[in-house]
């Protein structure tokens, strides 16, 4: 029994790792798009993403 729940919360921290390092990405490639934008309109934009 013990060894079952282990196995669960090991999987589940595994899973949240790519969740994490998917939210950091998004946020770097708003950023960089945010960056692209304002030196084309020379308005600064707010960008989002969806995952």
């Amino acid at each position: 029994m013990h060894k079952a729940i282990a196995i669960v919360v090991l999987a589940v921290g595994l899973a949240a790792c790519d969740m994490i390092s998917t939210l950091v990405n998004g946020f770097k490639y708003a950023k960089a798009v945010e960056g692209d934008l304002e030196q084309a309109t020379g308005l600064k934009p707010e960008v989002g993403f969806n995952w």
